[in-house]
């Protein structure tokens, strides 16, 4: 396997002043800048997992590219938006924090130009194209810059993938599906309850993405069921 390290400096060039960031969210929307990066290029995030053979088709139909998920309504009313503030005020008293992508999901639409309706994704590696996002930055440099200079994650901060997304519906280069190839655990669930082979294996067939979004709480609260994880990840993932 050929690992590529890539230095900051290299994607950030015209924009050292930002450096160093500590901000994933700022890191992404430069990655087309790598040098030697192909036109089309999937996007992994560090807690996604290949389980299962993919194929082109998986990622790219033609000159589209595949998305999975699906469209749904902005919710811009008034008093919505004051109840689901006033419910995330109530469970931060009790110390209980909840994060949503849903606001930067339609963050990145109206960027886009969606008013109306927001792409929801699903959280997949994403297939990608660095000419849509240079043309698109290119014509909006502040908009790069505003989000360059949050050196940590912050609620004024898009979400690049989905920028992307929302930029290929504009464009009608996507092809959207929503096949439930994906094994999704989160980081809030009783994985006591949880029989992770069976949740993998679903319907008698092998999924062909997994996300964990938080290993080390599965092995403090179910050790068991970790160990029998762990077995099953190396003998598939790691012998493929």
């Amino acid at each position: 396997m050929n690992v590529h390290v890539i230095d900051h400096k290299t994607i950030f060039r015209n924009h050292l002043d930002c450096l160093p960031t500590f901000n994933s969210r700022a890191i992404s929307p430069v990655m087309w800048k790598i040098i030697g990066l192909a036109e089309k290029f999937i996007y992994f995030n560090d807690d996604m997992f290949l389980i299962s053979p993919v194929e082109r088709k998986d990622f790219y139909n033609g000159e589209k590219v595949v998305m999975r998920g699906q469209r749904k309504q902005q919710d811009t009313l008034l008093r919505n938006k004051l109840k689901r503030a006033l419910k995330k005020f109530l469970l931060f008293r009790k110390n209980i924090t909840i994060s949503s992508s849903k606001p930067h999901f339609i963050k990145s639409a109206n960027l886009a130009g969606f008013k109306k309706k927001y792409f929801h994704r699903l959280h997949v590696p994403y297939a990608m194209k660095i000419s849509t996002l240079k043309s698109f930055f290119d014509d909006n440099p502040s908009i790069l810059r505003n989000h360059l200079v949050h050196k940590f994650r912050s609620n004024k901060n898009f979400i690049t993938d989905s920028l992307f997304m929302h930029l290929a519906l504009k464009e009608k280069k996507a092809a959207v599906r929503n096949d439930n190839d994906l094994a999704y655990i989160p980081t809030k669930v009783s994985f006591n309850e949880l029989h992770t082979l069976g949740f993998l294996k679903k319907d008698g067939h092998r999924k062909k993405f997994l996300c964990i979004q938080n290993l080390e709480s599965m092995q403090k609260s179910a050790p068991d069921i970790f160990a029998e994880f762990e077995s099953y990840l190396e003998s598939t993932i790691m012998r493929q």
